[in-house]
C-alpha cells in the first residue's frame, strides 16, 4: 500500500510539472532564455538590458523585474538603427536571436514594475522584421509613458495576426510613420494616439486589415500628416477615426489609396479645414460607392483634389455644397471606367464646378446616360432605324449638357442611343427624321425626309421641336417626360 501511495504521489507531482507554465510569475527562470548585461550598477536603480533571444521555445516572455544573484534588477530594452551605406535597419533584442524565431511574445509586470525602454523616448523599429511573430501581448507589462517615437515599430511583420495595442498608452506620442507597414496578416487593430505628428504610411500594405479603431482624442492636431496612411489596405472596410478630432495643415494625399474593399466612409471623422492637399485621397478605391463632401469642413482657401477619385469604378454619388473650394492647382481628378450612374447632389461652388466637376465630366464624357429613343418615342415605325434620327439642343440647353462626342448635337448611330446630362431640368430638343435609303448605282446612303403622320414625328424642310423634362426619381433613376 505504501509503495502504491508513493507511486501515486510521484505521478501527481510529475503531472503538475508538465502543467506549470514555462515561466511562473514568482520565478526568474525566464532570464535564462535571454542574453543581457548590467546596464546600471547603481544600487538604488539596478537595471539590466536585454540583448537578444537565445531560447528554444517560440513563445517568449519578458518580465519587468528579475532577481539575479539575490539582487533585484529592472528590465530594459532598446532598439537602434544600423546604417550600411544607403541601407539601414533597426536592431533590437527581439529581432536579434540565436535561438528559436519568436512567434508569440508576452510582457509581464512585477510588483508594478513594467518593462521599460532604456533611452526613454524611442521605440523605433523595436519589433520590426520579425517574420515569425504572430501575436504580441503587452497587457500592462510595457511602459510607454515617455515614448515619443514609434517609426517602423512593427514594420515588415508579415505574420503578425494579433496584438493588444489598445494597452499602449502613448501619452507623449509623436511619430508613427510606417508603424505597421507590411503587417499583411493583421486583420483588426484598436489603438489610441493621444498626440502625434506623422502617420505617413502607418498602415501601408496591411493587405488583410479589415477594421481600424482610433478613438481617443488628440492634442496638437495641426502637426499631423496622413500621407499614404492606409495605402494598399485592400481589405479595409470598417474605419473609426474619431480620435483625429482636429484640423491639420499637412497633406492627406493618398490616405486611402488602393483601399479596394472600402465602400463608404464617414468624412465627419476628419477635419479638412486646414489642409490644402487631398490629392489621390481615394484613388484606386474601386468599390467606393459614394462620397459626401458635406460631412467635413474644408479649407476656405481651397484644396487640391488632383486624382482624388481616380479608379473609383463604382462611384455613384457625390454630395457637395458651396463650402468646398477647389484650388486652381487641381489637375485631372480621375477617370471612372463606368460613370453612367454618377449623380451630384447639392449646390456646387463655382470652383468645384470648374476645377473638379467639369474635369470629371470631360474626362468621362458624361455623367448620366439616358436612352432618349426608348424614353421619348420619337417614332412608332419600326422601319425607321438609328441612322434615321438627328437631334440638337438649343444653345442655352447646351450649357448644361455634355454629349458623348463632346459636340453640341447628337446624331444617333447603331446601338444604344444616349442623351448625356449632368443636371435635371427642361430642355428644348430639335428633331430631324427620315427613311434611310441606298443609291443602287453608287451605294451611297441618304435620308429621305417625310412629313409627320400617325406613326410618329417626321419632317422634311422644317425640323420639329419638343420640350422635354428630365428629373430624378427618389431611387436615383432618371425620368424623361414631354413638358
Amino acid at each position: 500500500m505504501r509503495i502504491k501511495l508513493k507511486t501515486g504521489i510521484l505521478l501527481f507531482l510529475l503531472s503538475l510539472l508538465f502543467t506549470i507554465p514555462a515561466y511562473a510569475g514568482n520565478t526568474d527562470e525566464w532570464i535564462n532564455d535571454w542574453d543581457y548585461y548590467v546596464f546600471n550598477h547603481n544600487p538604488s536603480n539596478l537595471t539590466i538590458k536585454l540583448k537578444g533571444y537565445k531560447g528554444s521555445d517560440p513563445e517568449a516572455h519578458v518580465y519587468g523585474r528579475v532577481m539575479i544573484d539575490g539582487a533585484s534588477y529592472k528590465v530594459a530594452v532598446e532598439s537602434y538603427e544600423v546604417s550600411n551605406g544607403s541601407d539601414s535597419r533597426y536592431v533590437s533584442p527581439f529581432n536579434s536571436t540565436e535561438g528559436a524565431e519568436i512567434e508569440e511574445l508576452y510582457f509581464h509586470p512585477v510588483d508594478g514594475q513594467k518593462v521599460c525602454v532604456s533611452n526613454g523616448a524611442s521605440m523605433d523599429g523595436m519589433f520590426c522584421e520579425m517574420p515569425s511573430l504572430k501575436a504580441i501581448h503587452f497587457s500592462d507589462g510595457f511602459d510607454v509613458s515617455n515614448i515619443w517615437q514609434t517609426t517602423k515599430m512593427f514594420y515588415g511583420d508579415s505574420a503578425l495576426e494579433e496584438g493588444d495595442f489598445e494597452n499602449l498608452d502613448f501619452a507623449y506620442f509623436s511619430k508613427a510613420g510606417s508603424m505597421f507597414e507590411g503587417c499583411s496578416s493583421l486583420k483588426e487593430i484598436t489603438i489610441d494616439f493621444q498626440a502625434g505628428n506623422n502617420f505617413g504610411s502607418a498602415f501601408k500594405d496591411c493587405t488583410s486589415l479589415e477594421t481600424v479603431n482610433i478613438t481617443k482624442g488628440n492634442v496638437n492636431p495641426s502637426w499631423k500628416t496622413y500621407t499614404g496612411m492606409f495605402d494598399g489596405c485592400e481589405s479595409l472596410k470598417n474605419i473609426n477615426l474619431t480620435g483625429f478630432d482636429g484640423a491639420s495643415e499637412k497633406a492627406y494625399s493618398m490616405m486611402f489609396h488602393d483601399c479596394k474593399s472600402l465602400e463608404n466612409i464617414d468624412l465627419s471623422m476628419l477635419d479638412l479645414s486646414a489642409t490644402t492637399d487631398c490629392s489621390y485621397m481615394f484613388s484606386g478605391c474601386e468599390n467606393l460607392k459614394s462620397l459626401d463632401f458635406t460631412q467635413t469642413l474644408w479649407n476656405p482657401a481651397g484644396v487640391n483634389l488632383t486624382g482624388m477619385i481616380e479608379g473609383c469604378t463604382n462611384l455613384s454619388e457625390l454630395t457637395t455644397d458651396e463650402n468646398l473650394i477647389v484650388s486652381d492647382s487641381t489637375g485631372e481628378i480621375g477617370s471612372v471606367d463606368n460613370p453612367t450612374k454618377v449623380k451630384v447632389i447639392g449646390t456646387m461652388s463655382e470652383s468645384f464646378d470648374h476645377n473638379f466637376f467639369s474635369k470629371f465630366r470631360d474626362a468621362n464624357r458624361y455623367i448620366e446616360a439616358i436612352d432618349v429613343k426608348a424614353d421619348i418615342a420619337l417614332t412608332g415605325d419600326a422601319a425607321y432605324d438609328a441612322l434615321s434620327y438627328g437631334l440638337k439642343f438649343s444653345d442655352d440647353d447646351m450649357e448644361r449638357i455634355q454629349d458623348n462626342a463632346g459636340s453640341d448635337s447628337i446624331t444617333f448611330e447603331s446601338g444604344t442611343h444616349g442623351l448625356y446630362i449632368y443636371e435635371p431640368g427642361e430642355y428644348t430638343l430639335t428633331m430631324t427624321q427620315g427613311i434611310r435609303t441606298t443609291d443602287p448605282d453608287t451605294g451611297a446612303e441618304t435620308v429621305q425626309a417625310l412629313t409627320e403622320d400617325d406613326n410618329g414625328f417626321r419632317c422634311d424642310t422644317n425640323p420639329l421641336t419638343k420640350t422635354i423634362s428630365i428629373s430624378r426619381n427618389d431611387d436615383g433613376t432618371v425620368r424623361i417626360e414631354e413638358a
